[in-house]
């Protein structure tokens, strides 16, 4: 494992330690910040991992709940990315649709 995937899952885990923490309000407000997809995605798994560990209770059901909110913002993110990529222009031959890759 290279020093840069050590730093990268150490980072992980500190803000999965982070988000246990984190009241409902503050998680909305640091998720609407984060527009990095593939670290949300690596926070998700971290949190997947952890829930299924845990055995039922108040924690597990927050943790779970705090999962959806991920799950939510990682669609938004690609939806987003889908309608950055997509134009419409309108010319004299009419009006074209295009993707940019």
């Amino acid at each position: 494992m290279s020093i840069e995937q050590r730093e990268n899952n150490l980072s992980v885990n500190v803000i999965v330690g982070e988000l246990k923490k984190m009241n409902a309000e503050q998680l909305g407000v640091w998720i609407k910040k984060l527009r990095d997809n593939q670290l949300l995605i690596k926070v998700r798994d971290q949190l997947q991992a952890e829930i299924l560990q845990l055995q039922q209770g108040e924690e597990r059901k927050e943790l779970g709940e705090k999962l959806s909110v991920i799950n939510y913002r990682i669609k938004e993110n690609r939806n987003i990315e889908r309608v950055g990529r997509y134009r419409s222009t309108s010319g004299l031959q009419g009006t074209k649709n295009e993707y940019n890759v």
